[in-house]
């Protein structure tokens, strides 16, 4: 027997929530990263202007993540299976961006500041969208067959 369309809806939807898992998954990757380098910079002092550029990117890690995260639970909604949204983890992510954070401003300051303060600028400057220019249509200009009286 032929699937339902029922059981069509479910497969997509699981489709969806795999897509999303594995989206949030990369971000918290990232995030980790970042943290582990954060722990090197609390022993390494050299590191931390490295970490002033990662740390500068933990907004945008951030948005990645809980933007999958709200894809993924609204998925789990739809096919009823909320019981398998972990609550969890976005509060043990948002506590690892604020322990990376706190280590950051650990260090210069400054320096941090303006690594997030050149990203955000740069991620502004590459949002402004670039209209192509279009050509407008030509407009016949009057002409006249008169003669030009001499002198």
């Amino acid at each position: 027997m032929g699937e339902t369309a029922e059981d069509k809806e479910i497969k997509r939807v699981r489709r969806l929530i795999t897509r999303a898992d594995t989206k949030r998954t990369i971000a918290v990757k990232k995030i980790r990263s970042i943290d582990s380098l954060a722990k090197r910079a609390k022993i390494d002092p050299s590191l931390m202007d490295e970490l002033h550029i990662a740390a500068a990117t933990l907004d945008d890690l951030w948005a990645q993540f809980e933007a999958a995260d709200n894809d993924a639970l609204d998925s789990l909604l739809e096919i009823n299976a909320e019981s398998e949204y972990s609550p969890e983890l976005p509060a043990e992510v948002l506590s690892i961006i604020n322990a990376i954070t706190a280590i950051a401003m650990q260090g210069n300051y400054d320096n941090f500041k303006n690594a997030k303060r050149g990203l955000t600028e740069q991620n502004h400057a590459s949002d402004v969208p670039v209209k192509p220019t279009s050509r407008l249509p030509e407009i016949p200009l009057p002409s006249f067959n008169v003669p030009l009286p001499v002198d």
